[in-house]
């Protein structure tokens, strides 16, 4: 990941068109970039992408919600796993 970069950006960020500046430039690559990060993070929670309306705005959501379920249940577990072998 990157932050936004070009000549429009100022200190890596977005900035506002003014009469004396011009707005900063979304560029395909930064955009391709979080379209990336974002698809990677979903199919890495196991979900498949998918285009549909309704579940579109979904998957995002249902990934870290997925992620950090996954994790705690990992941990309790683990735990658990430990407090037995000390037995």
């Amino acid at each position: 990941m990157h932050e936004i970069t070009g000549s429009t950006a100022v200190n890596n960020r977005f900035v506002d068109g003014t009469s004396t500046q011009s707005g900063t430039v979304v560029t395909a690559d930064w955009l391709n970039t979080i379209q990336d990060e974002i698809c990677n993070l979903i199919t890495s929670a196991g979900i498949p992408l998918n285009s549909s309306a309704e579940d579109d705005r979904k998957q995002l959501n249902t990934a870290i919600r997925k992620i950090i379920s996954n994790s705690i249940i990992n941990l309790v577990t683990q735990e658990n796993f430990d407090a037995l072998a000390l037995r």
